[in-house]
């Protein structure tokens, strides 16, 4: 039995509403050297080629040799067939001279089992030919990739030439370097004193806190000069090996090392994901403006519907029609930005043709840039949404179960000023008959922002109050940001530089940066060791209590707030003398998988942990829960977390929410509400405010408006046993719990477009509110008979249909029941 649950809503006109950050602190792909460069290299301009001799075959894929105009950079490639018919692609240098990161096994994929595959050689081509009807097709000149599916090509790698590696060198040693005479920047002083007590509730207007403070000036510097494209075949001698942007100089050792690929989608018109972006569900052409870009930044205030870098970072694409379903992760942590275009094309090749049963009308062609590492690819190909995330899941992993207070209602506040606060809200939770399951507690509950510890006058007796709570069946969350105080009294730091614990800088010393506690250190988690140290911190966490506090991972971009883009050097050194440019979007990940270890350590593996993020990459759902960050009191808000939840959703963190209310500023009661009513069906549901924002839990609310948000909250404890199920599901099987309608509807195409309704599994349906004093709303229902619960109202449609329905704010929640 299929339900259809609709939280009524409007559809309104998306305006692009610009806040408070300052979009001077974050570079755009003109300032970004490496995508200015790879971005000029037009289609065919580059020559990459195969040697039939260098071409072997093995029981799963094959090697060969690409060679380019530079015969003295050659590069490997390596096609591997994976089970659950994955296409394993790998670039890489053809000698060890120079290195280049790739993510290490374990860190973040699954173990991928290979499966055999039949190689079959023809003309200028090797056929591999896999289960199924999946086929890729490696073409030896011009070298390009196509992936078939029931010989039909439905993607392409390198069909449009656009493979460029940019290749290390040795700096030259030229003496005394001198800043170019044409760099206005004035050197930044090595003077790190800040006042920052006021930096976290009073930021400046920009929303950034610009400490403009650099660490880094007593590096020689090197003349400052124009970059040239970096290409395989030309690279130029006077290339420039260092780079500022605004007061902050990256030295750049290695020189010029960036990669990019193009990768297309054949007969496809429709593309997603690539989160973390405030913007539409279906990906926009990037033709007229700055690619999307994946690097994980705090961004204050951020703006919505733009391609501006947030707080995560997962490079996969997914494109959707009738007939197929296509991904490709693109495995690189690197800064990375990514061109779309979208235009007509049709089959071209000689094996295409052969294959193909007929010509596609349409393609969707992606530019993939990365500052470093290489080219690692999986290709994920099915004639459904399920499969094609069933494969997907199998090598990035899935959201464990949650534990259930997990999907119950959260209640956050930066924050709650003592004991006696956080026990009256609590209280009041019960006087006004409103169900929650966590409390949670910000950064002003320890002491002086020392994590791990707690603010004795404020909260005198933490294990005392966790045990009220915890008798009423409650948990509480504790803020454990991944910066460490530099306070040589206190023992958690000075042991760690005893042991070598922090992230170095590029000539070997401590980096020092600035968060809410002001100087402060950053655990080098790359290292094995450095996880296992953090994990450990968590058995003496006072209260241990293992099945009652829980933990929030903030900052973890990471956020330095006198860094370049409010994070940290790129020439920072972590172990394996890797650049921080290297792992820069893992770095999170690394924080909140050594959380989720150390929780895991406290109850000796018997308590389901949970730990909440707002950095991520590929695979943190294995082990967090994500929120999309800083966002503001404002509808347009409201209206894109449905684009950004869908987003996160489809490639694997399915635990994933929106802080109610926004976090910034003061919303009004309506807005208030239809929050709540739209919140109360996304995975993950937290109101969450601002320091600065005044108190508004849901109590406080005008007192018409009190009794709505109470029946948002309930419903969403109605529906906790199908939300129970629906994430014990994808565990199992890698589907998301909140999905785009095309995932169910797969062959509807009027389905592809829509980023204001989603569904909860396959039984609800959701279209929340997004416009002030709507009094209707158009929901698309596809072909079905649907039931009005609780009128059992019958609707019978033998297509799919767009209707309208009343939805005043005070009106029940309906739902809708198909028996087929």
């Amino acid at each position: 039995m299929f339900l259809r649950l609709e939280s009524l809503g409007l559809i309104f006109l998306i305006l692009n509403i610009s806040w408070s950050v300052d979009r001077a602190n974050f570079k755009t792909c003109d300032q970004s050297s490496f995508c200015t460069r790879q971005r000029q290299i037009k289609p065919g301009e580059l020559a990459h080629w195969l040697e039939p001799s260098s071409v072997k075959i093995n029981p799963y894929g094959m090697t060969a040799v690409i060679y380019t105009g530079d015969l003295n950079h050659s590069l490997s490639l390596d096609v591997t067939y994976n089970q659950h018919s994955i296409f394993h692609v790998l670039i890489n240098e053809l000698t060890d001279e120079y290195r280049r990161f790739r993510v290490p096994t374990g860190d973040v994929l699954l173990s991928v089992q290979k499966a055999p595959v039949r190689s079959v050689f023809a003309e200028n081509s090797l056929v591999l030919d896999g289960q199924s009807g999946h086929k890729a097709v490696v073409y030896y000149n011009p070298f390009h990739i196509d992936f078939l599916l029931n010989d039909v090509v439905v993607a392409s790698a390198n069909k449009r030439s656009l493979l460029n590696f940019e290749h290390q060198r040795k700096k030259p040693i030229i003496g005394k370097d001198s800043v170019s005479q044409n760099d206005n920047h004035t050197l930044p002083s090595e003077n790190h004193e800040v006042d920052i007590s006021t930096v976290k509730s009073s930021e400046d207007s920009s929303g950034n806190t610009d400490v403009s403070k650099d660490s880094t000036t007593d590096e020689d510097k090197e003349n400052e000069k124009q970059d040239h494209v970096g290409t395989e075949h030309s690279a130029p001698e006077d290339q420039s090996w260092s780079e500022y942007f605004k007061e902050h100089l990256d030295t750049r050792p290695h020189g010029l090392n960036s990669i990019s690929m193009d990768f297309d989608f054949q007969g496809f018109s429709h593309v997603y994901g690539i989160p973390e972006h405030a913007d539409g569900f279906v990906l926009k052409s990037t033709s007229d403006g700055d690619p999307y870009r994946l690097y994980n930044l705090d961004v204050f205030e951020y703006e919505v519907y733009n391609k501006m870098a947030l707080y995560g970072s997962v490079p996969v694409m997914w494109g959707h029609n009738q007939n197929n379903t296509v991904g490709v992760l693109w495995l690189n942590p690197s800064e990375t930005w990514i061109d779309i275009d979208y235009s007509d094309s049709k089959n071209s090749g000689i094996f295409s043709g052969f294959f193909s049963k007929k010509p596609e009308k349409s393609s969707v062609q992606t530019r993939w840039m990365s500052e470093s590492g290489l080219v690692d690819l999986y290709v994920f190909v099915s004639s459904t949404p399920s499969d094609a995330m069933r494969s997907y899941a199998s090598v990035v992993g899935t959201t464990k179960l949650p534990p259930l207070f997990a999907i119950g209602y959260h209640q956050c506040r930066w924050n709650y000023n003592d004991e006696a606060d956080l026990l009256s809200v609590d209280k009041h939770f019960d006087e006004y008959e409103m169900p929650v399951d966590v409390l949670w507690l910000d950064i002003e509950h320890t002491d002086g922002k020392r994590y791990f510890t707690w603010d004795r006058t404020k909260f005198p007796n933490p294990k005392e109050m966790v045990d009220k709570l915890n008798a009423k069946g409650r948990k509480l969350v504790t803020v454990v940001d991944p910066h460490i105080k530099r306070d040589p009294n206190w023992p958690l730091f000075s042991n760690s530089q005893n042991n070598e614990i922090f992230v170095k800088t590029r000539d070997g010393t401590e980096f020092d940066g600035w968060c809410w506690p002001g100087s402060s250190a950053w655990p080098d988690f790359t290292d094995k060791s450095v996880q296992q140290w953090w994990s450990n911190l968590f058995l003496t966490y006072e209260p241990v209590c293992k099945d009652s506090m829980f933990t929030w991972n903030d900052m973890g971009e990471p956020s330095v707030f006198n860094g370049p883009e409010v994070t940290m050097h790129k020439d920072a050194k972590h172990a394996g003398d890797w650049e921080h440019r290297d792992i820069h979007n893992l770095y999170g990940l690394y924080v909140h998988k050594s959380t989720w270890d150390g929780l895991m350590l406290r109850s000796n593996g018997v308590e389901r942990p949970f730990v909440l993020t707002r950095a991520f990459f590929v695979g943190s759902q294995q082990t967090a829960a994500v929120w999309t960050g800083d966002n503001t009191a404002d509808w347009s808000h409201l209206k894109v977390s449905t684009s950004m939840l869908l987003s996160i959703s489809i490639v694997g963190i399915t635990l994933c929410g929106a802080d109610v209310g926004g976090f910034f500023g003061n919303p009004d009661s309506e807005l208030l509400t239809r929050w709540y009513q739209a919140a109360a069906y996304q995975p993950f549901f937290r109101a969450h405010a601002h320091i600065d924002s005044k108190r508004r839990e849901p109590w406080l609310v005008a007192s018409e408006y009190i009794d709505p948000i109470r029946k948002a909250i309930q419903a969403r404890y109605h529906l906790l046993p199908y939300w129970y199920t629906l994430f014990a599901r994808s565990e199992a099987n890698g589907q998301p719990v909140m999905a785009p309608m095309w995932f169910h509807f797969p062959k509807d195409v009027n389905t592809f477009d829509l980023d204001d309704q989603y569904m909860v599994g396959e039984a609800v349906l959701v279209r929340p509110v997004t416009d002030q004093g709507a009094s209707s709303v158009q929901l698309y229902f596809p072909k079905g008979t649907w039931y009005h619960y609780p009128s059992l109202e019958v609707n019978d449609h033998l297509y799919g249909i767009f209707d309208s329905f009343a939805s005043q704010l005070m009106s029940n929640i309906k739902i809708r029941v198909n028996p087929t």
